[in-house]
Formats: C-alpha cells, sequence, structure tokens
C-alpha cells in the first residue's frame, strides 16, 4: 500500500519537477548496490552462475530499466489519462510474461481477475471524459 502511494507521488513529482531529466538509470544502479551489498552481508547461500541464468538476468534487467525510463518519460511528457489506463494491464502482461516463462497455466482466477483490471482501466480512461 506504501509502495503505491509512493508510485503516484514520484510521478506527479517527477512531472512537475523533472525538466525533462530522467533519474531512473541513477536510482537502478544504486538500488542494485545497495541489494548487492547486502547479499554479500547476509548468510546467503553462493549464487550458482551459469551463461543461461547470466543471459537472462541480463535481458530481464534491459527489460526493466527499459520500462522505467519509458514511464518516467511518458510521465513528463505524455498524457497522463491514458498512461494511468495503461498502467492497469501492467500486472495483466506481467503474469502472462511469467507464465510463458515459467511455463505455468494461469488459472481461472487470473482470468477474472484479467476481466476486473480491465473493465477498471477502462473506467479510469472514461471518467476524464466526461
Amino acid at each position: 500500500f506504501i509502495a503505491a502511494g509512493l508510485w503516484a507521488c514520484y510521478s506527479v513529482l517527477t512531472r512537475r519537477y523533472g525538466r525533462g531529466q530522467n533519474g531512473v538509470p541513477v536510482f537502478l544502479w544504486g538500488a542494485a548496490l545497495v541489494l548487492w551489498i547486502k547479499y554479500g552481508l547476509s548468510a546467503e547461500p553462493a549464487l550458482h552462475m551459469t551463461p543461461g541464468a547470466l543471459a537472462e538476468v541480463a535481458l530481464l534487467s534491459l527489460l526493466t530499466a527499459t520500462g522505467y525510463s519509458c514511464w518516467n518519460h511518458g510521465v513528463q511528457h505524455g498524457n497522463i489519462a491514458v498512461m494511468a489506463a495503461g498502467s492497469y494491464f501492467t500486472p495483466v502482461l506481467s503474469v502472462l510474461l511469467a507464465s510463458l516463462w515459467l511455463r505455468t497455466q494461469p488459472t481461472l482466477g487470473f482470468w477474472q481477475g484479467v476481466i476486473m483490471v480491465t473493465a477498471g482501466s477502462l473506467i479510469c480512461w472514461r471518467a476524464p471524459r466526461r
């Protein structure tokens, strides 16, 4: 719940004070550094690195960084109402991608959620037009 509120604040403040600058790369590098330090100081077992695993991490890191940078650009220069409506589809697309990646079958509950998220997105998209 707190993260949702912080994300909304970030989006509003970025549009107001960002002046076209993109702080996403700095944030992502900083978060990665902090998490690697935390991992290094923890009692977690050593990671088993393989070329395939490193390729997956690199691909997903690139996609995540691209997504956040595109969101940041859209918040500063795009139509917020359209972005807000479109953002409701992100969890749906995320679960679909994860189910393909992990080779799992989405359940009936997933599809019911898709219908609710889609309906909510359409309501949010239509509301400012009145």
